[in-house]
């Protein structure tokens, strides 16, 4: 009986053994025929390639990284290269460190161009490339098969090129074509057509330079990449770039004019740079992806972004509704919407918005206080702090008339000490409020002594 029960349970093994194989069989078998059905199309039978943005961040900063390592290797062509490895061998053949700078940088090239470009062009013809800042102003891509066709629009400093990246998905490779293959026409979506299918790529071989390393970015690096993209046009002083990435609303509402926009960068420009993030949020929307960025000054950067890197910027959260005060001010009764609107006035003048906050003052009371947006300003700075929380106390109402008695409490800032919870410095003032249509409101204020 041992012995019976045994010889099943081992034949039972012997079973599950071979189902087991089977599967697998079958699971690798499908892989690798969908692998030959990727690897293999005809190129000749494209009618068109319609091109769409590149939505998926974390892929768009792998072909950005693709293209820093091509621009990288044209600036070791150049044969003026001032680089720190030439300043740091004082005692070596100068001459001979750019050589063999310049051989590597060839090496790459000649592993990531596509072979067509390579025999018909010279790749010192890149050189007029060489040690420019660059960045890239448009990602479109198309799948065939196993081949992914990037188009690029790439700006540098004096030249603006477009280049088109190949990218094998089965062998987790990359090349690349320059416009300059065309010789005196450059690549445009509307002849992308006609170069893939001369080309004929089906597959991109694997060598040492072009292998792909993908790069995947969380909600926390995501916030990071879109405002360092806004940090370096700040930086690099590009303030003309920068304001036409404000959302057009915002920056109407905002700014009277560039000029207006550049002064407020001006005044604000080493606060701005020296700015360090400590909170981030990432909501899907409708039709768009919102990438909002507080640091610890409690500024805020919000990206709209609709896809990978293309989006409109706002600076601040009060100058225009969005989506989610819009959702919360909607959902408040009176006195909700009273203290909504009263956060709005803080963080104006937390960030010296001062036109703002007047613009928010019933016609009576400016004329009788201040005449005008300076006077308001004077005020406003000799008698609250630079940064300020608000604390909304007791509340009344008569008829459509509200009034809040609130504290306004210093914060502190960066490399000061005050004291904190009860013992922290304000000041009471009473705000009186009247609403407006949807979330507009008029207000005065008068300091409770």
């Amino acid at each position: 009986m041992n012995k019976l029960k045994k010889y099943i349970i081992i034949s039972m093994c012997i079973i599950m053994i071979l189902i087991i194989s089977i599967i697998v069989i079958k699971i690798f078998g499908e892989s690798e025929k969908n692998n030959d059905n990727l690897e293999v199309y005809n190129v000749e039978k494209i009618e068109e390639m319609n091109m769409s943005a590149v939505k998926d961040l974390s892929e768009y900063a792998t072909i950005e990284r693709l293209i820093n390592i091509y621009n990288s290797a044209i600036n070791q062509l150049d044969p003026n290269l001032d680089s720190m490895l030439v300043k740091q061998q004082e005692n070596s053949n100068i001459e001979n460190i750019k050589n063999n700078y310049r051989e590597k940088g060839i090496k790459i090239l000649e592993e990531i161009l596509e072979k067509k470009y390579l025999s018909n062009n010279k790749i010192d013809e890149l050189l007029k490339y060489s040690n420019n800042k660059f960045y890239i102003e448009e990602m479109k891509e198309y799948n065939i098969g196993n081949i992914v066709v990037y188009l690029l629009k790439i700006k540098y400093l004096e030249k603006d090129t477009n280049i088109i990246l190949f990218k094998d998905n089965i062998n987790n490779t990359f090349s690349i074509l320059p416009s300059e293959y065309l010789k005196n026409k450059n690549i445009e979506e509307n002849n992308i057509i006609d170069i893939v299918k001369e080309l004929k790529i089906s597959k991109i071989e694997k060598n040492s330079n072009n292998t792909i390393t993908e790069i995947n970015l969380d909600d926390e690096k995501a916030c990071l990449k879109y405002y360092y993209d806004y940090l370096n046009m700040l930086r690099n002083n590009n303030i003309d770039k920068l304001y036409l990435t404000l959302d057009k609303d915002y920056r109407e509402k905002r700014f009277e004019n560039i000029e207006e926009f550049k002064e407020y960068i001006n005044s604000n420009k080493e606060r701005l740079e020296k700015s360090i993030l400590s909170n981030y949020q990432v909501k899907d929307r409708n039709g768009y992806t919102e990438y909002m960025c507080v640091d610890k000054s409690g500024n805020y950067y919000i990206f709209n972004a609709t896809s990978a890197m293309n989006y409109t910027m706002y600076l601040d959260t009060y100058t225009v509704d969005l989506p989610e005060f819009k959702g919360k001010y909607s959902k408040a009764n009176d006195q909700e919407k009273v203290v909504l609107n009263i956060g709005k006035i803080i963080a104006a003048i937390n960030n010296e918005d001062y036109k703002y906050v007047y613009s928010k003052l019933s016609d009576s009371f400016k004329n009788n206080y201040f005449n005008n947006e300076d006077a308001l300003k004077e005020f406003l700075q000799k008698n609250i702090y630079r940064k300020n929380e608000v604390k909304c106390d007791e509340f009344e109402r008569e008829g459509n008339i509200y009034t809040y008695k609130v504290r306004i409490i210093k914060k502190d800032e960066e490399g000061e000490e005050i004291p904190q919870g009860k013992d922290a410095p304000y000041r009471k003032f009473n705000i009186v409020m009247q609403l407006k249509e949807e979330s507009d409101f008029v207000m005065s204020f008068s300091i409770d002594e």
